[in-house]
C-alpha cells in the first residue's frame, strides 16, 4: 500500500488520535515491508539482558544527577536497555554488521587479538575474526553503530514518504504552535542615557517626553531629540524576543501597556529610559500551509517515523522472551 494513500485511511480523526493513526501506520508501513507469502512466527528466541550491563545503567544515572533513579525512572532505563538489545539483534540480523563503519571498527578490534599480526588479511577477513569470537557483543561502540544503524533503518520506511496535502493541513490545524508567527510590535523610541545623565536620567526623560507630545511627526521629533547612543529611533515591526534582545525583557513589558499612537513613558531599558510611540501591533496568527509547508512536512515525517519505530519496537520485542535482573514483572 502506498504512503500517499494513509492520509485517506487516517483521516483527520486519527491525526487527532496518536493511539488510532499510530496502529493504522503499523499496519500500513508493516503490510508494506514485511516479506511476501506466509510468515510463520519462529519459535521465541530467549533474550537476556546482562546484570552487569542494568548496574552500567544505574550506576551512569547516578553520576550524571547525582542520584539513584526513581522507580519510574529505573524501569525507564530497564526499558532502553531492552530496546537497544532487541535493535542489536535485529540489526544483527539484517546484517548491519557488515556495513563499511562497523566492518572497520570490527577489524580495529580484531588487530589486538590477532595471533599473526605480520599476516596481511582485510578488514572483511579481521572483522569476520571478532565477529568468530564474539568481540563484537561486548564493544560498545560496534553496539551503537549497530543500534543507530537499526533505528535509521526502520524509521526510513516513513521518511522516505511524502504526505498529502490533506495529511499536512490537517497536522498543520491540530499543531499550530510551533508554527504560529508571534505578535510584533512597531515603534519610534527616544533614549535617554543612564551612563551620560546618572541620576537624573528619568527626570531629563519625563521633561522631554512633554516636548515630545507637542511634536506632529514622531519620527522628525524622536530624530531631533534624545541620546545617539542606541541605533535609529524608528524600528520596524519586531516580536517581543527582538525587542528584548536589544532593550531587554523590562522594556518589553513596560511596551506591553502602552498605548498606540500617542508618545509614552519613560520606559526603562539596560541602557537608561526610553519614550516610545506605538505605531502599531499585530497579533499573533497562523499562517497557511503554503507559507511553512517545509517546516510541516518535516515535523509530520519526524514524528510519523518515531511512531513507526515505537510500533517496530513491540512488534520485535514479542519474538523474544526477555529476561531483565531486577525488573518487576
Amino acid at each position: 500500500m502506498e504512503f500517499t494513500h494513509l492520509v485517506h485511511t487516517l483521516g483527520h480523526r486519527a491525526l487527532r488520535s496518536p493511539a488510532l493513526h499510530f496502529l493504522i501506520i503499523g499496519a500500513v508501513l508493516f503490510a508494506a515491508f514485511a516479506p511476501q507469502g506466509r510468515m510463520d512466527p519462529p519459535d521465541r528466541a530467549r533474550l537476556v539482558i546482562p546484570s552487569y550491563r542494568v548496574d552500567l545503567a544505574r550506576r551512569e544515572f547516578a553520576e550524571a544527577y547525582r542520584r539513584t533513579p526513581t522507580p519510574e525512572e529505573d524501569k525507564h532505563l530497564l526499558e532502553t536497555l531492552v530496546d537497544e538489545e532487541v535493535l542489536y539483534q535485529y540489526a544483527l540480523r539484517l546484517g548491519l554488521d557488515k556495513q563499511p563503519v562497523a566492518e572497520r571498527r570490527l577489524a580495529q578490534i580484531a588487530t589486538f587479538v590477532e595471533q599473526n599480526p605480520e599476516e596481511a588479511k582485510s578488514p572483511a577477513e579481521l572483522a569476520g575474526e571478532a565477529e568468530g569470537l564474539g568481540l563484537h557483543h561486548g564493544d560498545a561502540v560496534v553496539r551503537r553503530i549497530l543500534i543507530d544503524g537499526a533505528k535509521r533503518l526502520i524509521r526510513a520506511a516513513v521518511r522516505v514518504r511524502r504526505p498529502t496535502e490533506e495529511m499536512m493541513e490537517a497536522y498543520l490545524q491540530n499543531n499550530p504552535e510551533p508554527f504560529m508567527v508571534p505578535a510584533m510590535t512597531r515603534i519610534t523610541q527616544v533614549s535617554v542615557n543612564r551612563l551620560a545623565h546618572g541620576s537624573d536620567t528619568e527626570a531629563r526623560a519625563r521633561a522631554l517626553l512633554k516636548r515630545m507630545k507637542r511634536g506632529a511627526d514622531p519620527s522628525a521629533a524622536a530624530s531631533a531629540l534624545g541620546d545617539k547612543a542606541f541605533g535609529p529611533p524608528s524600528l520596524p515591526l519586531l516580536t517581543n524576543k527582538d525587542l528584548a534582545r536589544r532593550f531587554g525583557y523590562r522594556f518589553v513589558e513596560a511596551l506591553s501597556t502602552a498605548p498606540e499612537g500617542a508618545w509614552s513613558g519613560p520606559i526603562p531599558s539596560r541602557y537608561g529610559f526610553h519614550l516610545v510611540y506605538v505605531h502599531e501591533r499585530t497579533q499573533p496568527y497562523l499562517p497557511p500551509l503554503a507559507e511553512v509547508k517545509t517546516q510541516v512536512r518535516r515535523r509530520l515525517v519526524e514524528k510519523l517515523a518515531d511512531e513507526w519505530l515505537a510500533f517496530r519496537l513491540q512488534q520485535l520485542r514479542a519474538e523474544f522472551d526477555i529476561v531483565v535482573p531486577g525488573r518487576q514483572s
